[in-house]
């Protein structure tokens, strides 16, 4: 793979910040976090329930002159309506089963509504299908981070990255688990 931005993707919860810290220092790369420099550069435009409101077209003016020439590790679940396609090497997806990652917001202090919104998105596959739509499945690699650390993650981004692994097409189907499950009516009231 080349130059350009490596984008960690996810529903809130899934790992983004800590592998692409991680990723970023193992490849000696910059990193930075959308939503922090949403937050510092005057992108949010508000407050809902404790969570910033980002505005995704003052985010991309924002973020542009920032990345641009340069071979960067980028996280933010908003990354897909701020970057296209031709501004992406690659887009790395994660991904967690909705009672891990509802047990991970749940620890983080996130409200019972807010862990439904996110747990919801999760089941749904939001966020995999931004990502797809914005940066196409052949710059998509999905990833499970529910019983991997961030390590084990890392690793197999870094041999995806350097050509010794084929991409992990997006196949993740949460829903059709939860549903035999029992759990739509937990996750969908």
């Amino acid at each position: 793979m080349g130059n350009g931005v490596i984008a960690i993707v996810g529903s809130p919860g899934t790992g983004k910040k800590t592998v692409a810290r991680l990723l970023a220092s193992k490849m000696q790369l910059e990193y930075l976090d959308a939503n922090e420099v949403a937050i510092a550069r005057g992108a949010a435009v508000g407050k809902e329930g404790g969570e910033y409101i980002i505005s995704t077209s003052r985010l991309r003016k924002t973020l542009l002159p920032m990345i641009k020439g340069k071979r960067i590790v980028l996280s933010g679940h908003l990354l897909p309506s701020v970057l296209r396609r031709d501004e992406v090497e690659l887009a790395i997806l994660l991904r967690c089963a909705p009672e891990v990652l509802e047990a991970r917001l749940a620890q983080r202090g996130y409200s019972e509504a807010k862990i439904r919104e996110n747990v919801a998105a999760e089941v749904l596959g939001v966020v995999a299908a931004e990502a797809i739509k914005a940066f196409g499945v052949d710059k998509v690699s999905e990833h499970d981070t529910t019983n991997k650390s961030a390590e084990e993650t890392v690793n197999e981004i870094i041999d995806i990255i350097q050509g010794k692994a084929p991409l992990n097409r997006p196949k993740i189907d949460w829903l059709s688990e939860v549903a035999e499950k029992g759990l739509l009516k937990k996750y969908f009231p």
